[in-house]
């Protein structure tokens, strides 16, 4: 777990130049939206209703009530609204798809961070051999 938080600290770490691309957007079913991946994440996690653990695989090999329940989470997460009867807002399972892609972001932003060295290039005094050439 102290993995996780040290990557979001990286990940999100401030600079004196902001990387934009820190920032999530998103499809809400009304609009374009852009959303701040800790504070998204920082929800998801605190969710009473909702586990990663036990609702998420569930949800997407397509358990119709762990598919709800994601959806209720992301509905929160990101501040969106379930389809309504003039086809605004998101359905379930685009919620479960919000969420994937979500995800998906994150696992890319991640490999795309350039950690600090955090060791010193070896100094070893050894030197290559020089080549000798002999004359006969």
């Amino acid at each position: 777990m102290l993995n996780f938080w040290n990557w979001i600290l990286t990940l999100f770490s401030f600079r004196a130049k902001p990387n934009r691309q820190s920032i999530y957007r998103y499809w809400d079913g009304l609009k374009w939206s852009f959303a701040d991946p800790i504070a998204v994440l920082r929800t998801i996690n605190n969710d009473p209703d909702f586990s990663f653990d036990k609702h998420w695989l569930a949800a997407v090999q397509g358990n119709v009530n762990d598919v709800g329940i994601v959806a209720k989470a992301v509905y929160r997460a990101f501040n969106a609204l379930p389809l309504d009867g003039k086809g605004n807002g998101l359905t379930e399972a685009e919620c479960v798809n919000l969420l994937a892609d979500f995800l998906y972001y994150c696992e890319e932003v991640k490999k795309n961070i350039s950690t600090p060295q955090t060791t010193t290039p070896s100094t070893d005094a050894t030197k290559p051999e020089e080549a000798t050439t002999s004359t006969s």
